[in-house]
């Protein structure tokens, strides 16, 4: 019997997707990238900012950038690419 990973009810403020068919790897990466989330969600903005990537991205006059990938709940619409460009979907 394969064994059977929780993953929170909520990520991010999001209802959990369903994962039925999908491979146990997914799972596993989900289930990790939850728990990160869990443990560095009181400070995403600075955890961010501080690793290397972040420094890099903030060097690199981009900060803004980092700023905004660690803003939560800020949008109600989410970038889908259709024909070469990104458009909200909703």
């Amino acid at each position: 019997m394969a064994a059977r990973l929780e993953v929170p009810e909520f990520i991010g403020g999001l209802p959990r997707p369903a994962v039925g068919g999908c491979s146990a790897a997914f799972v596993a990466r989900l289930a990790a990238a939850t728990a990160v989330y869990a443990d560095t969600a009181d400070d995403l903005s600075g955890r961010l900012s501080n690793c290397t990537s972040g420094r890099e991205l903030r060097e690199s006059c981009f900060g803004i950038d980092v700023a905004w990938a660690a803003a939560v709940d800020v949008s109600q619409s989410v970038p889908l690419l259709v024909d070469g460009r990104y458009v909200a979907a909703r």
